[in-house]
């Protein structure tokens, strides 16, 4: 079995895998073909981690085990986030899948946060 195969079929089996999609509504909506297709590949299984807004009524028909809102200011270059509360809020966490185009203090400190 290549090394490849081996991370792909660990990241299949993921038991508490996470998308996180926090963007501005134009992006949430070009992310939606790739959260449908995630929705199903860990249908009952993934937790999808999004900012709070009206833009949400297009997520309602995918199939997660949970939604969870942040509340997350865009600051003009990235989105900042209470990290220590999210990762209380998500728990366990064994595929985190960003869809995001940014990276920030708050983003790492969340990372952070499971690694410790």
């Amino acid at each position: 079995m290549s090394e490849t195969t081996s991370i792909q079929e660990r990241a299949l089996s993921a038991e508490h895998p996470l998308a996180f999609f926090i963007n501005g509504y134009g992006d949430n909506y070009l992310n939606l073909p790739a959260l449908r297709a995630l929705g199903r590949l860990f249908e009952g299984r993934l937790t999808f981690v999004c900012r709070q807004g009206p833009h949400l009524f297009c997520f309602e028909d995918l199939p997660i085990n949970r939604r969870i809102t942040l509340d997350a200011r865009f600051n003009g270059q990235d989105y900042q986030f209470d990290a220590v509360a999210a990762a209380a809020e998500i728990g366990h966490c064994d595929l985190f899948l960003s869809l995001v185009p940014w990276c920030s203090p708050s983003l790492s400190n969340l990372l952070e946060t499971w690694g410790s």
